[in-house]
């Protein structure tokens, strides 16, 4: 299972626990901002033992909000490695307004098609003792 590090440290229990791999794609960062090492990307997704990628949408915990461009790159290697792309999107309620939080599976139907979106609103309205959330699978097969 890929993540992109950091990343909230919980998913690496998941997965450990889950008896799966973790496979690391380190963000880049400037000094000012983060951004995807597309080529590391791609060739851990090629990878026949990548079968699941954890998105982080918007990214905890640098805070970056993805842009329709790089989900629409994500998700296009990702159906191209037959990747399923799970998207955390727990955090979509708090971000910064001079950004557009876009939903990975509103991007295209390939990003529709081949992934399963988390969200909730505990973060965003500090519930998280209520333990609520949803998961969204556009797709039937997958659902």
């Amino acid at each position: 299972m890929l993540v992109q590090t950091p990343v909230y440290n919980i998913f690496f229990n998941s997965i450990v626990n889950n008896g799966r791999n973790i496979m690391e794609n380190e963000l880049l960062y400037d000094g000012k901002e983060y951004r995807i090492d597309f080529e590391d990307l791609e060739r851990k997704l090629a990878d026949p033992q990548t079968t699941m990628m954890i998105l982080c949408n918007p990214h905890n915990p640098v805070g970056k909000i993805w842009n329709r461009e790089t989900l629409e790159r994500i998700g296009e290697l990702c159906y191209r490695y037959h990747v399923l792309v799970l998207s955390d999107e727990i955090h979509c309620d708090l971000t910064d307004t001079q950004y557009e939080y876009i939903p990975f599976a509103s991007v295209s139907e390939r990003c529709a098609s081949n992934s399963i979106t988390c969200i909730a609103p505990t973060k965003a309205f500090n519930i998280a003792g209520l333990q609520t959330a949803a998961v969204v699978v556009p797709n039937e097969v997958l659902r």
